[in-house]
This record gives structure tokens, sequence and C-alpha cells, in this order.
């Protein structure tokens, strides 16, 4: 197993990471994941040595760059600008205002009118009508990348007990009522998309969507308007991994960088598999893992990592009983939102010892 390290972001992905053999404490790793921190503060952190592969060593987390960077790519995206000076009255009703860094839809919002002024960090984008929205996880080692989909459902009552109105709500979150079920895993991702074409093109864009961005993993918010036209709001590089399903899929899916050591042939092939992620034009005979052979790597990860899964889901008694007790509340999306949270904080934080 090759010696590797995790860096970035608190959380619980992290924690699935370590639990699998990822060390925070790798003097000497031969690979390297990055768990969400920006390039300078990756480049001011870590000892790269030579020879050592990084995997999302090149981030970008401000939204706005990533619509322009996804947009050069020929990536479907809302419409954004840098403020709204210059569009009419009757155009303010179609854009909303955004931070740069925003979690759990804080600080987004409509524009109040024509002498509203955009907040320090915030940019506008254009406001989609959605009858539908999507998470899909993307890791280029994968075959296929585009590994797991989810879609946003939203509760009959909210948190309080009363008739939601969620489908009229700016940001589909669990404040307003929604929560997340899983349409595909890297058990059936091939059988899913084979049988929908609403998940092939959701795999498809978020694909490259990531590809685009430079990043090696990602999960990818994306909606459909009601004609059908897709739409990326974002990549998240470091998505909350807590229910025991999500803790399950990305230890399988994370294992495959351990398969085995990272020399010689192995490396070759990693690179290959990585290259990947620049060249979305790769043929199917180019691809280096076969479907059958990554299934049976997949049964052979998830087999060793049974000691990590053991660690992961001590507290799933826990979890069952607090389901029980406050069964309208989805736990999944709660401890996501925490999550976005403590990353939102982080960056805060971040800033200020900058300045």
């Amino acid at each position: 197993m090759p010696r590797s390290k995790v860096v970035g972001l608190a959380g619980s992905m992290r924690r699935v990471l370590t639990s699998i053999g990822f060390n925070r404490y790798e003097s000497n790793p031969e690979l390297i994941f990055n768990c969400g921190w920006d390039p300078a503060k990756f480049r001011q952190d870590v000892r790269v040595p030579d020879g050592c592969r990084v995997l999302n060593g090149r981030l970008t987390l401000n939204k706005y760059e990533q619509n322009r960077t996804m947009a050069n790519a020929s990536v479907p995206v809302p419409d954004v600008l840098r403020d709204f000076r210059g569009l009419s009255t009757s155009d303010l009703s179609r854009f909303i205002i955004k931070p740069y860094h925003s979690h759990r839809g804080i600080g987004v919002r409509t524009i109040e009118g024509p002498h509203d002024t955009i907040p320090e960090g915030c940019y506008v984008q254009a406001k989609i009508d959605k009858e539908a929205e999507y998470r899909a996880h993307v890791a280029i080692w994968m075959d296929p990348p585009c590994f797991s989909i989810q879609k946003k459902k939203p509760k009959t009552r909210d948190m309080e007990g009363h008739v939601n109105n969620a489908a009229n709500r700016l940001c589909w979150n669990i404040a307003n009522g929604w929560y997340m079920t899983r349409l595909a895993t890297p058990e059936n991702i091939v059988e899913k998309l084979s049988g929908s074409r609403t998940l092939t093109a959701v795999a498809d864009i978020a694909t490259r969507a990531v590809q685009a961005l430079g990043h090696d993993f990602g999960a990818v918010d994306l909606i459909r308007d009601p004609n059908g036209n897709y739409f990326v709001l974002e990549v998240n590089a470091c998505p909350g991994v807590n229910t025991e399903v999500s803790q399950q899929i990305y230890v399988d899916v994370f294992s495959r960088l351990l398969e085995e050591p990272l020399n010689g042939e192995a490396v070759g092939e990693l690179e290959t598999m990585l290259d990947r992620n620049e060249d979305s034009q790769t043929t199917e005979q180019s691809r280096p893992q076969p479907a059958t052979r990554q299934r049976a790597h997949r049964r052979s990860a998830t087999s060793r990592a049974g000691n990590a899964m053991e660690i992961l889901s001590r507290n799933e008694e826990l979890r069952r009983r607090i389901e029980e007790m406050e069964n309208r509340v989805n736990i999944d999306a709660v401890q996501q939102e925490n999550e976005e949270m403590a990353r939102y904080l982080q960056t805060l934080e971040d800033i200020a010892r900058r300045m």
C-alpha cells in the first residue's frame, strides 16, 4: 500500500480517508489528497516530495471563478456578473446575489431593487427556475468517473411540523425542507446510466465540470430547468460523508487508490487514469481499468476496509435512535449542513489570518 497523506479541512470526509490508511502526519508520502484547501494554503503548508502524486492539488474554490472556468470549457452554467449596474429594473428579478464562498445558502438572496448594493465578496448570478436538483460524485480514477448520484426531495412538512412550501424556496436545503435521496451507487451506476437519459446527462455534465476545473475529485451540484436544460451550480471539494451508506461508498472508492504500491507499473497506471482529467476525449479502449476488473478491485478494497467500516459504524445504533425520535429530520442532510458551516468558518479564519 502506498504511503498516503490527507490534508485539508477537518470533517467527515477526512475522517473516512484517515480510517482507510491516509495518514495526516506522513512525512514522506507517495500520494497526497487535498481535502478542501485552496492552492495558496496548500503550497504554504504542504511539502510535496519528488515523485509524489497530488490529488486535488489545484482546487478552484471561488464560485465565481468556478463558473467562469466551466463556462470557458462549454460546461452549462448560469450567467454571472460582477455587479448588476447596467441591468434594467425589470431584469433585476432574474438575478440573485451569492457570496464567492457560500455554504448552506448563507448570504444567497434576491436583489431588492436598483438601489440595492452587492456586499463585498459577492457576485450576481442568473436565477433559474428549477424542477430538480442533483449532487453527482466524481472521481477520475473510477470507471465511469461519476460513481454516485443523489437527488434532492422535499419533505411534506417542515422542521416545525407545518405543511412544507419547499419548492418555492430560493435554496433547496435542510433548513428549507429538503433532503438527499440516493439514485445510484458504485455497484449499480453502470446499470442506472444505461437505463436513464436523465442520470446519463447528470453524470456526463458533472464529469465535464470536474475535468474543466482540473480537479481529481468533486461533488457536483447541478439543476434542471422545466425545459430539460442542466446547469452546474458548483463543485464541492469536501462534501459531507456522514451516513453508513455514504461512508461505505467513499471507503470503496478511495480504497481503490491504495490497492497497490505506487511504484513501477502501478505509478504509470495511476497516472494514466489521472491524465483522463486533462483529456475529456479519451477513448474507451485507452481506459486503464475494465469494468470487470474494477468490480473485482472494489470487492477486494471493501473486504480489506472492514476494520475501517467497523470504526465508522460505531455510532450507527445512536443514529437509529435519533431518527426514531426525530423522524421528520433527515440526519444526513443536517450533518451535511454542519460540515458546510465548519468549512465556512474555516474559510473566514483563513481570511482573517491573512489580513
